[in-house]
């Protein structure tokens, strides 16, 4: 004989006919702070899944991209009024999102008809889907969710990275296993986590100088031996410091460092504080410390936090270049005073030959004034003066002479190309076509500045501000041809010269 137990159940599947009156909620205070932490999770994984939603959206669609902002502001308006009528926080769900679409949506209107059509049918067929099983609900959105895996892309990301396949495959299963905020809070501690390690993998190569001119590493010009130059490829921030000031700080009996700043990426307080360490533990030691090819950011973020006076505007160059010349004038007139001899006239006594170590590339290239690097040096040595790049040189207007009339045209001047150039530009005088060019214009690349020209009478060469560095192989073409005058036009207000000095009159 089989016995029945008899056992009451308590239908948990009603679904309500009617609207609820708005009322106030009841908030038990006492558990505040369970309840905060817990408000704080469903915040995050609402808009993470809502987001994603409409990211998934776009790509099912390929229609235009949706408004994160608005997305945010309309569900948080929603979860704000619902609690009042006894609803639930709301999000956008991916599966849902994923069968509108299939089903041939293409617009927000979807959306409300959706609305609509589920508050009709709770008022009016809420006894009939009462009856729809479970089961099959869940079916469908298995077969829903088996859909929405791109597995091509999931594949790829596995060929592509085993650590990114790793964070995947570690997200799906504690979202599977736990719950969808332990996945989503996973995920993001792994990801920030390896962005934290991909950051911190800042290169500093050491350059020197090659003459061969394939070498990635290759520096303008020579150098001292005792000047050490490396180049900083990545971001310079906390993750990088340590491993950027160890090598930095072993400098070999180097008097001067000069760190390529050119390819760093980006760099917070915590890189500048470090450059700041690194130069006055230099200069403990007597190392000079230069800062060649700053881009904006990084000197943007040392000038707001005074460290160009503590660095010293004398060691920050714009130019790679000129930083390694004033790095050699530096060794030249305090150590390397062998190699300074090399540069002085041979009847004064000195053996150029004997004067310095035969390891240093500087003193080889003095020696065979490889790129006129000898010329350059006698130079600068002559000038006494640094060529840092943010010092500005005063200007002296009493050499200006207004040309107002032919008469004010200087002697030296006449019956020369520049005398031609000046009558054309200042009298509009226009001369006959010339069919033998004698001049080379030098003038800004700003081409609303137009100069009144004969045609086929000069050579014009544009380059920022008029400035003819780096013109060199231009001037010497046309000078090949026969060319014996250079005039340089340049304009007043002009944004092409000294831009960072401009920026901070700002």
């Amino acid at each position: 004989m089989f016995a029945v137990r008899h056992s009451t159940h308590i239908n948990i599947s009603t679904i309500p006919t009617t609207i609820p009156l708005p009322q106030l909620p009841v908030v038990p205070w006492e558990a505040f702070d369970v309840l905060f932490a817990s408000a704080i999770t469903v915040f995050m994984l609402g808009s993470i899944e809502s987001l994603l939603s409409a990211s998934v959206a776009d790509g099912m669609t390929l229609s235009r991209r949706h408004h994160s902002d608005q997305e945010l502001i309309g569900q948080g308006m929603a979860n704000i009024i619902t609690p009042f009528f006894g609803g639930i926080p709301v999000t956008g769900v991916i599966a849902r999102t994923a069968v509108n679409i299939r089903a041939g949506a293409k617009t927000h209107l979807s959306s409300i008809v959706h609305a609509l059509v589920l508050m009709v049918l709770s008022f009016t067929l809420a006894k009939q889907a009462e009856q729809i099983t479970l089961a099959a609900l869940g079916g469908i959105l298995i077969l829903t969710g088996a859909r929405l895996i791109e597995w091509d892309a999931t594949r790829q990301i596995f060929k592509a990275s085993r650590t990114e396949g790793f964070v995947v495959l570690l997200t799906t299963l504690a979202s599977v296993l736990i719950d969808l905020t332990a996945g989503v809070v996973s995920g993001l501690l792994l990801t920030c986590f390896i962005f934290i390690k991909q950051m911190s993998a800042l290169k500093i190569i050491e350059q020197d100088y090659d003459p061969d001119r394939r070498s990635a590493v290759r520096q303008p010009v020579a150098a001292c031996k005792f000047v050490g130059t490396f180049l900083i490829d990545g971001p310079l921030f906390f993750g990088a410091v340590e491993r950027f000031t160890e090598t930095i700080l072993h400098t070999r009996n180097l008097r001067v460092v000069i760190l390529h700043m050119r390819a760093v990426s980006v760099m917070d307080l915590t890189g500048a504080e470090t450059i700041l360490s690194i130069h006055a533990q230099l200069n403990r030691n007597g190392v000079r410390l230069i800062l060649a090819e700053l881009p904006h950011q990084l000197f943007e973020m040392l000038r707001r936090i005074g460290a160009m006076h503590k660095l010293g505007e004398e060691n920050i160059f714009k130019d790679f270049r000129d930083a390694i010349l004033s790095a050699n004038k530096y060794a030249l007139q305090n150590s390397c005073h062998g190699c300074a001899a090399v540069l002085k006239p041979a009847n004064e006594g000195h053996k150029q030959t004997d004067q310095g170590p035969n390891d240093c590339k500087l003193r080889s290239a003095l020696l065979t004034n490889t790129d006129q690097l000898a010329t350059i040096m006698r130079a600068r040595l002559n000038e006494g003066r640094e060529t840092g790049s943010y010092v500005k040189s005063p200007a002296n207007f009493e050499r200006l002479v207004a040309i107002q009339s032919q008469e004010d045209i200087p002697a030296s001047l006449r019956q020369t190309p520049i005398e031609e150039l000046i009558r054309c530009q200042n009298f509009f005088e226009a001369s006959d076509r010339m069919d033998h060019v004698n001049l080379i214009v030098g003038m800004c690349i700003d081409y609303r500045k137009q100069i009144h020209l004969p045609k086929n009478c000069a050579y014009v060469i544009r380059s920022p501000g008029a400035n003819m560095q780096d013109m060199e192989f231009s001037i010497a073409l046309g000078l090949s041809a026969g060319i014996e005058y250079m005039a340089l036009i340049v304009h007043n207000k002009c944004l092409m010269s000294d831009p960072f000095t401009k920026k901070q009159s700002l």
